[in-house]
């Protein structure tokens, strides 16, 4: 076939032509529906235009591509919940890994020469990770209370938090 069989053919793939201004080089009769190699700056290059429709599949393989990624990144996140202490006379805020069940906590404390600081605790016997599962907090809502229930929502099961000396301790899951 011959060399102006393909160029016709290859013309009937793009957007036909309108007049259109180009903005940034102050070309007019720019062909809608193509993309300009080249850009405002390379002026001394040859300017090529390329079928919108290459541009589009080309888009397409790169969102593609985006999605996928997105779809391989690790789909847990560390996901926490925050309770202050029941007892109405201590400053002691719970944190709790609701994925593992961890549990830990921090107050403020005094220090001299600064606006304070925050003191935290361990996780110790029993407050350490779970096996996997859908934790949350409950308090008790007694007002001498100092210790918070950690509850597993899925297998209905809760122990009773508290700080003993410089630890978050857990009595054993129960139901």
């Amino acid at each position: 076939m011959s060399a102006a069989y393909h160029r016709a053919a290859a013309d009937e793939t793009r957007i036909k032509p309108r007049a259109k201004a180009d903005a940034f080089s102050g070309n007019r009769g720019k062909i809608a529906g193509t993309i300009r190699r080249g850009g405002p700056l390379a002026a001394s290059s040859p300017v090529r235009d390329v079928p919108m429709a290459s541009f589009k599949r080309f888009s397409a393989v790169l969102t593609g591509m985006g999605l996928f990624g997105a779809l391989a990144l690790p789909a847990v996140a560390a996901n926490y919940q925050f309770m202050a202490s029941p007892a109405t006379g201590l400053n002691l805020m719970y944190r709790l890994d609701k994925l593992t069940g961890e549990i830990g906590a921090c107050q403020y404390g005094l220090k001299e020469g600064t606006i304070g600081t925050t003191l935290c605790y361990r996780s110790g016997e029993g407050a350490g990770a779970q096996t996997p599962s859908e934790y949350a907090l409950a308090a008790s809502h007694h007002e001498g209370e100092a210790g918070i229930f950690r509850v597993d929502l899925r297998s209905g099961t809760m122990s009773i938090c508290y700080l003993l000396n410089d630890a978050i301790v857990c009595t054993p899951p129960g139901k």
